[in-house]
């Protein structure tokens, strides 16, 4: 394990070091000198979004700590435009200029050769969802060691992975939100990537729904009926805090006896047109996941495939070919 381990580190940054390399070459080989590799993945992670310089890190966009030196010299040099909000004049967006376009789609271009390229290669499209999968895995293990170090030693105790009880698991997670929300960058809720561009959640507070705001995420499904728990956010409430930070807010309501055919419909619907990153939630994420995962039944995905993703996440839709067969 140690020695595995310490390779998947090294060779995770390798392969970005080869990566940029192959980025550079395109770039020379199409004349290009005025904007370096790091600066050309931006433009193609941008794509046709619309967001603040502080939104290209927080989405993932660009992960080192020079941003606005980048933004600045892709302004000056035709890729990028800024302009301030309409909505609040100290915010700056930032969106590409047609000579941003024209690069990203020849950067899009190149990837397209690459995967055709790997068609003649032995490694398969089941290899690269192995690799994704166990990178995913990977990146929640060390968000976790790093609250682990942060947090004080009592709170490591009481890791919620490590309680008997849901009880117990509640409890540990409203210790450890407490903690988080102290820093100044808010802290994500607890997120289930089901899809690129989904995640589940389970129930959110105004403080996550800030956390949200804060990382990018564009539209949000709450799947609970109103007054399930005392003290819960109403859904009145929850999208007028979403709408303020310029969130898409959709209250799609289920519970497990009242199910229906209608309730997988409409969340298919949200999803085929919501801006991503989109977040669903009900109580503890599951209702939103068994939604998900009926969806991609509709499209012919494997039950034990969807089944195997939620429980990656801690989370139980076992029971979701039954439901499907009772909802027809």
């Amino acid at each position: 394990m140690t020695n595995g381990y310490l390779e998947v580190i090294s060779l995770v940054e390798r392969l970005h070091r080869h990566f940029l390399e192959v980025v550079k070459l395109e770039l020379d080989g199409l004349s290009i000198h005025d904007i370096n590799n790091v600066q050309g993945m931006m433009l193609f992670n941008i794509g046709d979004a619309e967001m603040t310089v502080g939104e290209l890190t927080l989405r993932g966009c660009y992960l080192g700590s020079n941003v606005s030196y980048n933004v600045k010299k892709m302004v000056e040099n035709g890729y990028l435009v800024q302009e301030r909000s309409v909505h609040d004049r100290r915010s700056i967006h930032v969106r590409l200029t047609d000579k941003g376009r024209t690069l990203r789609d020849r950067l899009s271009g190149m990837h397209r050769r690459h995967i055709e390229m790997l068609g003649q290669t032995t490694i398969t499209e089941a290899d690269l969802q192995t690799v994704v999968t166990t990178l995913r895995r990977l990146e929640r293990f060390w968000i976790r060691a790093s609250d682990l170090v942060q947090r004080p030693g009592q709170f490591a105790a009481w890791s919620p992975e490590k309680c008997r009880t849901k009880d117990q698991a509640a409890s540990a997670c409203e210790t450890r939100g407490r903690y988080r929300r102290s820093r100044r960058m808010p802290s994500l809720p607890s997120l289930a990537e089901l899809a690129p561009g989904l995640s589940a959640a389970g129930a959110l507070g105004p403080s996550d729904i800030d956390a949200l705001a804060a990382y990018g995420v564009r539209t949000i499904v709450n799947n609970r009926p109103d007054n399930e728990d005392p003290g819960q956010l109403p859904a009145a409430e929850a999208r007028r805090l979403a709408e303020a930070h310029g969130i898409a807010y959709h209250h799609i309501p289920v519970t497990g006896p009242t199910l229906s055919r209608t309730d997988v419909e409409a969340f298919a619907a949200v999803l085929r047109s919501a801006a991503q990153p989109v977040v669903a939630h009900c109580r503890s994420g599951t209702r939103s996941t068994l939604l998900w995962a009926l969806t991609r039944l509709d499209e012919g995905a494997d039950a034990n495939a969807l089944i195997a993703t939620a429980a990656a996440y801690g989370i139980d839709i076992a029971a979701l070919p039954a439901i499907a067969a009772r909802l027809g």
